[in-house]
């Protein structure tokens, strides 16, 4: 199966505080997950104090008690990340806030995303931060390529190159696409 294509616009400095809102907010949904899986520590500790009864216990089976450990060593391990994640989401709230550009806002966008949002909602290409807007299906193309376009003639050349069937009325409404956000577009596959 052909990979989708993404299609972005570029965020202008006007949007700046509509898009930190937006972006705080998804974060701030993120943040309740994370609050109530630490708020739920006190159920952790009684499986792990369960556990170490078992691993203190020298009449429990040697095999049980390994088990045990690695269970115990596992949800310790589970609950430091889930800390560390809401200490990190937190910090990236106040960071987003105190941006006052969006260039400063797609500087730290793709560290942002990588942590924890893992969303197609924003790119960053360049410097600049970009919107996802759909863009027709038709386009889809095979084979996962590695080209990103901000330039609507070079993907247009590039997709005329391909083997997929491609009409006037797929260059027009490319064209048409582009035109509608000011030429200022990132595509990319995935």
């Amino acid at each position: 199966m052909g990979c989708h294509t993404w299609a972005y616009r570029k965020i202008k400095e006007t949007e700046l505080d509509s898009v930190k809102e937006d972006l705080v907010k998804k974060l701030e949904n993120d943040l309740m997950y994370y609050t109530t899986v630490e708020q739920e520590q006190e159920l952790v500790e009684i499986d792990i104090g369960l556990c170490k009864d078992y691993v203190l216990d020298k009449s429990t089976p040697e095999e049980f008690r390994q088990e045990c450990q690695s269970h115990i060593d596992n949800r310790e391990l589970a609950v430091q990340e889930v800390r560390k994640t809401n200490n990190r989401i937190k910090e990236a709230i106040r960071n987003i806030k105190k941006c006052d550009t969006v260039s400063q806002l797609a500087d730290m966008w793709d560290s942002i995303n990588d942590s924890f949002l893992t969303s197609t909602d924003y790119a960053s290409h360049d410097g600049s931060l970009y919107q996802y807007v759909a863009f027709d299906e038709p386009y889809r193309v095979y084979g996962y390529p590695e080209e990103t376009f901000t330039d609507c003639y070079k993907f247009i050349e590039w997709l005329a190159d391909t083997d997929r069937e491609y009409t006037r009325e797929d260059e027009l409404r490319i064209r048409n696409f582009w035109k509608k956000y000011d030429n200022e577009v990132y595509l990319t596959f995935g």
